[in-house]
C-alpha cells in the first residue's frame, strides 16, 4: 500500500501480483490432489486383489474346496477376475483406471489354485501381479510367494 495524502487501498498491481500467487498455487495443488487420487485408485485396486487372493488362501485350509483366482482373457492384463470354490464363483472389477497385468505368467490364461487342506498353490513358483493406473502413478506389486502361497503388496521393483 502506498502511503500518501489521497491513497485507502490496493494498486491495481498489488492485486493482480496476488491473483497471479494464488493461480499458481491453486494450480500445482490440483495437479497434486489429482495424482493423489489416482495412486489412491492404485493402492485400493492392489489391496482388493491381496485380499480376495488371502480370503482364497484362508478358505482352502477352511472348506478343503480347491479355490481359483483367474481372469478368462488370454490377455496377460486385465480389468477384473474371478475367483471360484466348488459351484460358487465371484467376479470382482477394478476400480476405474486401473488394471492387473501378470508379470511372471506365460501368455495365455493366468490362474492362481489353492489346493486343501494347506492352501499351496499348484504351482511350485509364485506369481507376481503388477497392479498400474494412469499414466503418472506408481504401479504397486501382489506377490503370491512360492508354494505357500502367501500374499504381499509391495511397491514396483
Amino acid at each position: 500500500m502506498r502511503q500518501g495524502r489521497d491513497s485507502a487501498g490496493f494498486t491495481l498491481l498489488e492485486a493482480l501480483v496476488v491473483c497471479a500467487i494464488l493461480g499458481v498455487v491453486l494450480g500445482v495443488g490440483f495437479f497434486v490432489a489429482t495424482r493423489a487420487v489416482r495412486q489412491g485408485a492404485v493402492r485400493e485396486a492392489a489391496f482388493l486383489v491381496a485380499s480376495d487372493l488371502r480370503a482364497a488362501r484362508f478358505e482352502a485350509v477352511r472348506s478343503s474346496l480347491v479355490q481359483v483366482f483367474s481372469w478368462p482373457s488370454e490377455a496377460r492384463e486385465t480389468v477384473g477376475y474371478t475367483m471360484a470354490s466348488g459351484n460358487r464363483s465371484l467376479s470382482r472389477v477394478l476400480p476405474s483406471g486401473t488394471r492387473l497385468v501378470c508379470v511372471t505368467c506365460p501368455v495365455g490364461r493366468v490362474i492362481v489354485t489353492y489346493t486343501p487342506p494347506y492352501a499351496e498353490l499348484a504351482a511350485a513358483i509364485g506369481v507376481v501381479l503388477r497392479v498400474e493406473g494412469v499414466p503418472g502413478t506408481r504401479p504397486l506389486l501382489v506377490k503370491i510367494v512360492g508354494i505357500t502361497g502367501k500374499v504381499m503388496v509391495t511397491g514396483d521393483e
